[in-house]
C-alpha cells in the first residue's frame, strides 16, 4: 500500500467510524427507534466503505461495533450467524463451481470454436459480433466477467495486431467497450449466479414469504442481455459503415486462434453444467411428497453445488485435479463478496424488523414520492436510479442498497418481487462509466494504450442507454407478467 493509498485508507475508516458512532446522536427520523438510527449509522457506515473500496475492513468495523453498541449482541454470535446463513453458503459454494469450471479449459474452448467460424472472417462487423457473442457467452458459463474480460482483450489484441488495427481507433474501442458491456450483464444470467443468488437472499430475508424460480429469473435476465446484444449489433451495422468504418480484410484471422481439443475436463464441465440445471430445475415439475424432490430439498441449493465442485475435485486426469478446491478457496472465493453479503445481511435483520422503524418510514417516504404512479413506472425509476448509482458507486454496494428498496416497493404493489429482483441483479452489476462503478471500469479506464477516456465514458454511456432500453421494452413488462 502506498503511502497516499494509506492516508485514503484512514481517511476513510475515520469517516465510517464517525458515521457509525455519531449517526446515533441525531434525533430520530419518523418512525426509526433510538436503536434503530443505531443500526442505521453502522450500516451508512458500512456502505460508504464499500462504495470507497474497502470491502473487508469496514464490514468487520462495522460487526465489532455492532457488537459492542447493540444491546444483547456479540461478537461470536455474530460471526457464526454470518456464517451460517444459508443464502451466503450458496454464493459461496457458487463461486467455487465457477472457478471449477473456468480451470476446465471450457472457457478457451468455446472461445476458440466461435472464432474459428467462417462468418467471423467476412467483415469487420462480422469479426466483433462474433466477439461480443464469444464474450457473453463465456461469461455465462463462467460468472466471472473480469476474468473473461483478461481473456478476450488479450486474444482481440492479438488479432487487432495481426490486421493492423490502430489502438484507440473508434472501432477497436467499440468493439473492446462492447465486450465489456456484454460481460458485464452477463454474468447475472447462469443458475449459479452469485450477483443473483446475492440479490435473491436480500430478498428472501426481506421477505421470507415469498417464492421464486431461479430458471425463470435466468430465462428472462438471458432475454435481457440477448436484447442488449441485438440493439449492439444493430447500432454498430450502421457505425461501422461510417466513420468508424476501420476499412481493413479481417479475411486473414490466422492459427493464433489456437485449437482447443475437447479434453475430457471440458466434457465433465459441461455435464456438470447439465447436471446441476437439472437438480435446479427437477423441484419445479414434481411433486413435494417425491422422495427425489425431498432428498434434493434436503441438500439445499448450496449442498448442490458443493456436491458438485466436490466431484469434480476427485476426479484426476494424468496425476492432476480437474481443480484443487484449496487453490479455489484462496483465488476462486469472492471474499470481499462474502463479508459484505454476510455483513449486510445481519445488519438488515434488525434494521428491517418493526422494532427499528426503519422499514415503516422508508415505505412511507417511497410511496410520498412514487405513490402517483403505477408499478411499471416505480419499478422503472427504481432501476434507473440504481444503474446510475452504480456507475458510481461499487456494484455490490448498489446491490445492498437497492435490493431492499426494490423488493419493498414491489410487495406494496402486491407484486411478486423475485423475476424483478433478477433484473436490478444485472442492472447493478453494470458499473462501467466511472471507474468507481465496478472493476471492469476502473480496467477500462486504465487502459490507456487502447482506450482513451472519451471513447470510455461515451460508449459505456452508449451501453447503459442500451441496458435502460432493454429494461424498459422488455426486461421489466416480463419480469411483472412472471409476477
Amino acid at each position: 500500500m502506498t503511502i497516499a493509498n494509506k492516508k485514503s485508507f484512514y481517511t476513510i475508516s475515520i469517516i465510517c467510524f464517525v458515521i457509525m458512532i455519531g449517526f446515533s446522536f441525531i434525533p430520530p427520523i419518523g418512525d426509526i427507534t433510538p436503536t434503530g438510527m443505531r443500526a442505521l449509522g453502522i450500516f451508512l457506515g458500512c456502505m460508504v466503505g464499500w462504495i470507497t473500496g474497502y470491502i473487508i475492513t469496514t464490514s468487520l468495523m462495522g460487526l465489532t461495533i455492532y457488537a459492542l453498541y447493540m444491546p444483547g449482541e456479540s461478537f461470536s454470535t455474530m460471526l457464526s450467524g454470518m456464517f451460517g446463513n444459508v443464502d451466503m453458503l450458496m454464493v459461496v459454494t457458487s463461486l467455487l463451481f465457477a472457478y471449477a469450471i473456468q480451470k476446465s479449459g471450457l472457457m478457451d474452448y468455446v472461445a476458440q470454436k466461435l472464432l474459428s467460424a467462417k462468418i467471423t472472417t467476412k467483415s469487420p462487423w462480422h469479426l466483433s459480433v462474433m466477439m461480443w457473442l464469444t464474450t457473453m457467452l463465456c461469461t455465462i458459463f463462467v460468472v466471472n466477467s473480469f476474468a473473461v474480460i483478461i481473456l478476450m482483450f488479450a486474444l482481440y489484441y492479438d488479432i487487432a495486431d495481426q490486421l493492423g488495427l490502430k489502438k484507440q481507433s473508434p472501432y477497436v474501442a467499440f468493439t473492446l467497450i462492447g465486450m465489456a458491456i456484454l460481460a458485464s450483464i452477463a454474468v447475472g444470467v447462469a443458475p449459479y449466479s452469485s450477483a443473483v443468488l446475492v440479490c435473491i437472499a436480500i430478498m428472501s430475508n426481506l421477505a421470507p414469504d415469498v417464492t421464486y424460480s431461479i430458471p425463470e429469473i435466468s430465462g428472462v435476465n438471458f432475454c435481457l442481455v440477448f436484447c442488449v446484444f441485438l440493439i449492439i449489433c444493430v447500432v454498430s451495422k450502421i457505425l461501422f459503415k461510417g466513420k468508424m468504418n476501420p476499412h481493413i480484410d479481417v479475411s486473414n484471422i490466422k492459427a493464433q486462434n489456437r485449437e482447443v481439443p475437447l479434453t475430457p475436463q471440458i466434457v465433465i464441465s459441461i455435464f456438470s453444467i447439465i447436471a446441476l440445471l437439472i437438480i435446479l430445475l427437477l423441484p419445479t415439475f414434481l411433486p413435494n411428497e417425491n422422495f427425489l424432490n425431498v432428498f434434493l430439498s434436503r441438500i439445499g441449493g448450496a449442498g448442490c453445488f458443493m456436491f458438485i465442485s466436490v466431484i469434480l475435485a476427485f476426479i484426476v486426469f494424468k496425476n492432476e485435479p480437474m481443480f484443487d478446491l484449496e487453490d479455489a478457496m484462496t483465488h476462486g472465493c469472492r471474499w470481499e463478496v462474502v463479508f459484505l453479503l454476510g455483513t449486510a445481511l445481519y445488519l438488515s435483520k434488525y434494521l428491517i424488523s418493526e422494532e427499528s422503524g426503519v422499514l415503516s418510514t422508508l415505505t412511507v417516504a417511497l410511496n410520498n414520492s412514487i405513490g402517483g404512479f403505477g408499478v411499471y413506472t416505480a419499478a422503472l425509476i427504481i432501476l434507473f436510479i440504481a444503474l446510475i448509482f452504480t456507475n458510481i458507486a461499487s456494484n455490490g454496494a448498489a446491490m445492498q442498497l437497492f435490493t431492499p428498496i426494490f423488493t419493498v416497493v414491489l410487495l406494496s404493489y402486491g407484486i411478486n418481487p423475485a423475476v424483478a429482483i433478477g433484473l436490478l441483479a444485472v442492472v447493478v452489476d453494470h458499473g462501467l462509466i466511472f471507474p468507481s462503478g465496478s472493476v471492469i471500469g476502473a480496467f477500462l479506464h486504465a487502459n490507456k494504450e487502447w482506450l482513451t477516456s472519451s471513447q470510455v465514458f461515451k460508449y459505456t454511456t452508449f451501453g447503459a442507454t442500451s441496458l435502460l432500453i432493454a429494461v424498459a421494452v422488455f426486461g421489466l413488462p416480463i419480469a411483472l407478467a412472471f409476477a
